[in-house]
């Protein structure tokens, strides 16, 4: 038995050693020159992959539904805020330029006869 672990350490002693050996002796090539093959239209491809690997990670990403997609066979309403109903839904386009401005939105909902009076009554 001893003598069957002499020759298996003398097997791993061997191997280390060839490695050891192949290592040190290995020449070492000049790597190659890269080649200046320029495509005109790379950036542009780069670009639109780029913007293509973006849509899609943000689609899987988001929990909402585009919203083209929300808004579709919708009643659009043009104003200070566009507005979008559809079905029970009312959906409001808030424009960049009208972010951090407060706005005075009063509102009020008629109650029976009280609330529906008129103005103008006197």
């Amino acid at each position: 038995m001893t003598a069957m672990k002499t020759r298996t350490l003398s097997s791993k002693s061997a191997i280390a050693v060839a490695v050891l050996i192949s290592l040190l002796t290995r020449v070492q090539t000049p790597a190659a020159e890269p080649t200046t093959a320029v495509d005109p239209d790379a950036a542009a491809k780069v670009a639109a992959a780029a913007k293509a690997a973006v849509t899609a990670l943000q689609e899987k990403q988001s929990k909402f539904k585009p919203f083209a997609e929300v808004t579709k066979e919708s009643k659009k309403y043009d104003g200070l805020f566009d507005l979008y109903q559809k079905d029970d839904h009312l959906y409001a386009v808030i424009k960049a330029g009208q972010l951090d401005k407060p706005f005075l939105a009063p509102m009020a909902i008629a109650r029976g006869i009280a609330s529906a009076r008129r103005w103008d009554d006197g």
